[in-house]
């Protein structure tokens, strides 16, 4: 594999946007992290994002953060070709340092930002189309792991504010960014 992007950033900061974008029309293959703790919890539960959160973070304290590792080398087995992979996304330091352990210098951490009130914005946005459940942004930035994901923003190679820019800004200045 050529190169492992690791998305991480506030929830509607745009990972999963600049992921599609990255995949479409590229051989490159998204690993969603929360397609992982999905298959871990029961049916009904797998569109409540408060659950979802709860079983990251169960994971994170049993595996010191090493679950999406080897999610990503599952990946990595299943697909014999040069593909480049997306991780959308981590969200604890023990997550990107267990990869970058792992796959050294293939790996590229993108972590994208926006003002608080335009991520709110984005948020309510999604729950009008019944994306999200019914909580209100407060609700889910209360958990532990969302209220600390923006220090990523220290280790990442690079940051972008999603807000000073278009989707094929964040998309073109990913891509320039050489691994």
């Amino acid at each position: 594999m050529n190169k492992i992007i690791l998305l991480s950033g506030p929830i509607s900061s745009g990972k999963s946007t600049l992921a599609r974008g990255l995949a479409d029309g590229n051989q490159i293959i998204i690993l969603k992290t929360n397609e992982i703790l999905k298959r871990q919890v029961r049916s009904d539960l797998k569109s409540d994002r408060k659950v979802l959160q709860g079983q990251g973070e169960r994971l994170d304290i049993r595996t010191r953060g090493r679950w999406v590792l080897e999610g990503l080398r599952e990946l990595v087995a299943l697909n014999s070709e040069d593909n480049e992979l997306i991780v959308d996304s981590v969200r604890i330091p023990q997550q990107i340092d267990a990869i970058r352990d792992a796959y050294g210098s293939k790996v590229i951490h993108v972590h994208l930002t926006a003002p608080l009130n335009e991520l709110e914005q984005r948020f309510n946005k999604r729950r009008k189309l019944q994306k999200e459940k019914d909580f209100q942004y407060a609700e889910v930035k209360k958990d532990p792991t969302e209220k600390n994901v923006g220090n990523l923003a220290i280790i990442a190679d690079i940051v972008i504010d999603t807000k000073r820019c278009t989707e094929q800004d964040v998309l073109v200045r990913t891509m320039r960014f050489p691994n």
